[in-house]
């Protein structure tokens, strides 16, 4: 018996795992967990740099833009043979030509006559097209040489103007020969002889005492006839007097001549001008003759006053209605 529980003890102390108790529960085996798979970790991919050959930039010229001005002025000037008058030498006393088509010749140096007036379409037109080239220039070319077949009688000039910028000598002639500052000779020579066509036209017997000197007194008329208000204006006689509005008298408002009378006026206007007003009258008057009169008028025009005041519409001194 007691051998029995030597052999007992022994087995209880070398199996630590089982225990040494018969009667304790066996350890149930480890059951080894399934191993979830890790998702495949790719490597980084690492793109190249992409090298972009660059082009070298293209320069491209770029066209002379047309330059803009506040307008031009053509002026055409002429140095006459000795011995021609200056009415035959028609760029004798100038003739300037605006960007709008006016013009004016003038003034004469004796008498300080002008002659003014608006192109033709036509004129105007060929002078543009002979200029738009150079004009379109952001400056002018240096001045070129050239010969003209036919030698000039006179030593003509075309001045450019161009905004607030200085005159220049675009065209000039002596003889046979031509200096330019256009585009090339050919526009050059257009450019001379279309103004040279408008200057037999426009220039022609500059100046005309009779009707120069007429044009040149009614626009002095005219603006001694404009007003700010009603007050400014006044009746007025063939005198240049005032003439009272409740005076009961009629002023005359067409004596028959080529200017038109001065009856109604800027008070301050006409006494400023009253001088040089009635001392140009007597000088068309010597100017045209028997011309002054016009053939086709029978009796003057007059206008009864009664006491109403002279107006003042669209700036300028009316009569009022009768």
């Amino acid at each position: 018996m007691r051998n029995a529980l030597v052999i007992l003890t022994a087995l209880c102390i070398s199996s630590s795992m089982i225990g040494c108790n018969s009667k304790s529960k066996p350890v149930p085996p480890v059951v080894p967990q399934p191993v979830q798979p890790q998702p495949e970790v790719k490597p980084p991919v690492v793109i190249p740099p992409v090298v972009v050959p660059i082009k070298p930039i293209e320069v491209v010229p770029v066209p002379p833009v047309a330059v803009v001005t506040a307008g031009w002025t053509l002026k055409f000037q002429s140095k006459c043979a000795e011995g021609v008058e200056a009415t035959e030498c028609l760029g004798f006393h100038g003739l300037s030509i605006q960007t709008n088509g006016n013009y004016q010749v003038g003034p004469d140096a004796t008498s300080g006559l002008t002659r003014q007036g608006v192109l033709t379409e036509e004129e105007k037109n060929a002078v543009s097209a002979a200029l738009v080239s150079t004009l379109a220039q952001p400056t002018l070319r240096a001045e070129a040489h050239d010969s003209i077949e036919v030698a000039s009688e006179t030593e003509d000039t075309l001045t450019l103007t161009r905004g607030s910028a200085a005159p220049s000598a675009i065209v000039r002639t002596g003889g046979k020969d031509l200096y330019y500052q256009t585009l090339n000779a050919d526009e050059a020579k257009a450019l001379l002889v279309a103004v040279r066509k408008i200057a037999e036209v426009k220039a022609k017997n500059f100046p005309d005492g009779c009707a120069d000197g007429s044009n040149a007194l009614q626009a002095l008329i005219s603006s001694a006839q404009k007003c700010a208000i009603a007050s400014d204006c006044v009746y007025l006689d063939s005198s240049l007097d005032i003439v009272a509005a409740n005076s009961s008298e009629s002023i005359v408002t067409d004596n028959c001549s080529k200017i038109t009378p001065l009856f109604v006026g800027n008070a301050e206007s006409v006494r400023v001008n009253k001088v040089q007003i009635l001392k140009d009258l007597e000088t068309v008057q010597g100017a045209c003759g028997n011309g002054f009169i016009r053939d086709n008028c029978t009796e003057f025009g007059a206008f009864q006053l009664k006491g109403t005041a002279a107006l003042c519409e669209q700036g300028l001194c009316k009569l009022p209605a009768q």
